[in-house]
């Protein structure tokens, strides 16, 4: 089944019989779940496959404006969502389709320059600035400049995490950083919370991340073509925090530290067979790139990088704002595809990544197919917002939506 796109361009959304979500649905399957107790951590393994549902229909929101480049963070605020590029904050009105636009590139109140992140919370929105190391809040009513301030770096945590950039605001502020490069040992990453007005940073955990080492041709980076890295989520009210390597398929969840709430773990596991990895990944071929210079570079690389036998399990993980935990897998369709070529040329790879869905006991309830394309931000209950990358390399704004 063909991907469907429907798009709405500039500054109308417009609604029409070939925009409604199609979605293919497999039969129901039956999931059996173990649970035990080792140490302080419960232990919850799913085993079978989850009713599946592929959704086969994207809705662009917002593209092809000049307005809107290199969109980096988003949440949904009331009837509006609420994007930042780097230099601008855009609200979208998900009712009327009038955008307006705030900010503009500089130093001053109300400007930018890397702006990486946005959150929200019951009175106002805040804005990260990784360049500047500023925090800016705006009114939520109005959408306002309020005021601005320092965000003080936690020790060697400076470096905003990539492609997407994380920050909660719930009384207090919570973001991932990561350390400087480190060559022959892994890099670390962290969990910094601050206070209300962005400073006593206190590192609330540490996880080792991408292990660097030098590569032919002056090149800095991953010993291994597949990992292992840190894989990490805070929930949408910041009270838990999500973390595994993509290796096997488990992921820890603990609660963060409160006055209310005592400390437990969970390990949310699900019984999954390995993929091998292709002769595409153990021995690419970087022909198809066309900067033969760039091309020679990935071919000198690949031949030193570490090769695993197997795919990690899993790539990614994200919070919806029920608590439930999205994990995107690796399935048989990427196990010939290097990621450097997959990074490039897009349409070598699958039309769907597929997402299993964890409910708050951390049991798997479901599978979600979603285009490749789409990376979701903002997950709801039958919706999700999020940013789509067009086979150009253009990203928009869309959402998608499934039947529960």
């Amino acid at each position: 089944m063909k991907l469907q796109i429907a798009v709405t361009l500039a500054l109308v959304i417009g609604v029409t019989a070939a925009c409604e979500p199609r979605v293919v649905q497999e039969a129901l399957s039956v999931v059996t779940v173990e649970r035990f107790t080792v140490g302080d951590t419960t232990v919850i393994i799913s085993k079978g496959k989850a009713p599946t549902q592929r959704v086969d229909s994207v809705r662009v929101l917002w593209g092809n404006s000049p307005l809107l480049k290199d969109p980096r963070s988003m949440a949904k605020l009331g009837d509006r969502l609420i994007v930042a590029d780097p230099t601008r904050l855009h609200a979208i009105n998900l009712r009327g389709g009038a955008i307006e636009s705030m900010g503009r590139e500089g130093g001053g109140p109300g400007e930018f320059r890397n702006l990486s992140a946005v959150a929200v919370d019951g009175l106002t929105t805040w804005t990260f600035d990784a360049e500047l190391l500023r925090l800016s809040v705006f009114d939520n009513r109005s959408l306002k400049f309020v005021r601005s301030m320092p965000m003080t770096p936690a020790s060697v945590f400076v470096n905003p995490l990539r492609p997407r950039d994380t920050l909660r605001r719930s009384g207090a502020i919570f973001t991932f950083r990561r350390e400087g490069i480190k060559v022959d040992s892994p890099t670390r990453t962290a969990l910094i919370r601050y206070d209300a007005d962005g400073q006593a940073p206190a590192i609330l955990r540490i996880w080792p991340d991408l292990d660097y080492t030098r590569l032919p041709m002056g090149v800095i980076g991953p010993r291994s073509v597949l990992g292992p890295r840190a894989i990490l989520a805070v929930s949408a009210d910041a009270r838990e925090v999500a973390y595994g390597q993509g290796l096997d398929y488990c992921v820890t969840i603990e609660t963060l530290p409160t006055d209310q709430a005592a400390r437990t773990v969970e390990r949310a596991c699900r019984a999954w067979e390995p993929i091998r990895v292709g002769r595409g990944i153990r021995s690419p071929d970087f022909s198809k790139i066309e900067n033969e210079r760039e091309g020679q570079v990935l071919q000198a690389i690949s031949r030193v990088q570490v090769v695993p036998t197997h795919l990690p399990s899993f790539d990614e993980l994200r919070y919806d704002a029920y608590g439930r935990l999205w994990i995107r897998t690796l399935g048989k369709d990427l196990a010939e595809i290097h990621p450097a070529l997959l990074s490039r040329f897009p349409e070598l790879g699958p039309d769907y990544r597929s997402w299993d869905v964890f409910g708050q006991d951390r049991d798997l309830k479901q599978t979600i197919e979603l285009p490749a394309g789409f990376d979701p931000q903002v997950i709801l209950e039958d919706e999700a917002y999020g940013f789509f990358e067009w086979r150009t390399g253009e990203i928009v704004i869309a959402v998608i939506r499934w039947m529960i």
